[in-house]
């Protein structure tokens, strides 16, 4: 994951070659916003880290749909570790 999101932000043009493999009957331009515009939002992470207010957000959103009927501390679930890891190693 973080050796995939690195080569995302360095080579966009390259992601969406990729991204046309999974999706051969979509058109190229329409291609390359979905595979940019996704990693430019803000909405995912860059380094791949998962922080203490992503997963506030994500627990709000599972628990009002009532998906998740108790409250989980951000130190119950993630463990980023192994993305600490990886990124020391690169």
């Amino acid at each position: 994951m973080v050796k995939g999101l690195k080569f995302l932000y360095a080579n966009p043009n390259e992601a969406a070659e990729i991204a046309k493999k999974q999706f051969p009957t979509m058109a190229l331009a329409d291609l390359k916003p979905r595979s940019t515009a996704r990693s430019s939002d803000q909405m995912w992470s860059k380094d791949g880290m998962i922080s203490k207010e992503a997963w506030a957000t994500g627990s709000a959103v599972v628990r009002e749909a009532g998906i998740l009927k108790t409250d989980v501390k951000y130190e119950e679930i993630i463990d980023m570790s192994f993305v600490e890891s990886v990124r020391a190693s690169l």
